[in-house]
């Protein structure tokens, strides 16, 4: 059985599926938000780099002047 991190609840199968935060720890439904246990994964630099590859830069080439 997994338990939480926190408050050392057992969790039940579906919440040791779910109860997983991408810091790889496990934590009941209480505890799962960043907030409420302190998450140590940068979910900024996730998104910067999400919207890197989503919205390639789009460049135009340049006129010729005749």
């Amino acid at each position: 059985m997994k338990k939480c991190l926190i408050c050392k609840k057992k969790l039940s199968l579906a919440q040791s599926v779910s109860g997983k935060c991408r810091c790889d720890n496990f934590y009941c439904s209480k505890h799962i938000q960043a907030e409420k246990h302190s998450c140590d994964y940068n979910y900024k630099e996730e998104g910067k780099v999400y919207l890197k590859r989503a919205l390639p830069l789009v460049e135009s080439d340049k006129l010729l002047r005749l």
